[in-house]
């Protein structure tokens, strides 16, 4: 998948209007992401992406932070509110998007990183659609 369709995707999925707000909804995410897995996590995951996606990925990856998923959440809320172009107020269901996005392209490695991270992230893994059809986006 190349950087525009998992652009496409992740604005369908998020509900928001631009490709600027996907891409600084993906970037956020994965940044924070990449502050809270392991490395060896961090390049499984980001091999399979985009090349921009991946190094945001890895590039926040020098060292494992330990932090609650509502931290999580507020630091890609933070990231996001500083952009300027970033005009609808941010939610979990961006964060849940991009999950949900690297997920159907890495298939099997989006379970090694739930088990990796604690129990109160389990709700950032909850699908932003209830269409069980979601890699149909990906393949038509």
């Amino acid at each position: 998948m190349d950087q525009d369709e998992f652009l496409d995707v992740v604005q369908r999925r998020a509900q928001v209007n631009s490709r600027d707000e996907a891409y600084t909804i993906a970037h956020a995410t994965l940044s924070v992401l990449g502050q809270r897995i392991g490395q060896n996590e961090a390049e499984t995951i980001a091999s399979q992406l985009p090349e921009t996606f991946a190094n945001t990925l890895t590039s926040e990856n020098e060292t494992t932070e330990e932090f609650s998923a509502n931290e999580f959440s507020e630091r890609v809320h933070r990231r996001q509110i500083k952009e300027e172009h970033f005009s609808v107020p941010p939610t979990d269901r961006h964060v849940r998007a991009v999950i949900e996005v690297v997920g159907i392209i890495t298939g099997n490695t989006v379970d090694d990183l739930r088990n990796q991270l604690s129990a109160d992230f389990e709700s950032l893994f909850e699908p932003v659609n209830n269409d069980t059809h979601h890699s149909d986006e990906l393949t038509g």
